[in-house]
């Protein structure tokens, strides 16, 4: 990766190579869910140990395991949110990865290098 935080040609290669595979990776047609678009324990405001607001979205529809996914890239949130959530898709585990991807190369790319480890690491889980 350069300086810059742009994708140096072996990582470009590594995403091109990810992306070719990507119908065979992800559901054809996900249930739809209203998302909230940036999904991490900043965007979500608690008062008095409740759930008081969710801030900053950037909503859309799309499978209700992007924000999950974005939720878990950084600190998730503790194990009794998953007990609440209840049963995931089967493959999740294997799809969180291609979610966890996208903003980890906005990051990447918007605030450096810091976050080459992170884009790596989730490559490599990928095959990629």
């Amino acid at each position: 990766m350069s300086a810059a935080g742009v994708l140096d040609r072996p990582w470009r290669e590594r995403v091109d190579g990810l992306a070719a595979q990507m119908s065979d990776l992800l559901p054809a047609s996900p249930r739809p869910a209203h998302l909230h678009g940036d999904l991490w324990t900043g965007n979500i405001l608690v008062a008095e140990g409740k759930l008081a607001a969710f801030i900053d979205p950037a909503c859309y529809f799309g499978d209700a395991e992007v924000d999950l996914a974005m939720l878990t890239l950084f600190d998730g949130p503790p194990d009794e949110f998953f007990e609440g959530y209840g049963p995931l898709e089967e493959g999740w585990e294997e799809r969180r990865a291609i979610y966890q991807l996208f903003p980890a190369l906005v990051h990447l790319r918007l605030f450096g290098a810091g976050y080459a480890g992170m884009v790596d690491r989730l490559l490599a889980r990928l095959g990629a």
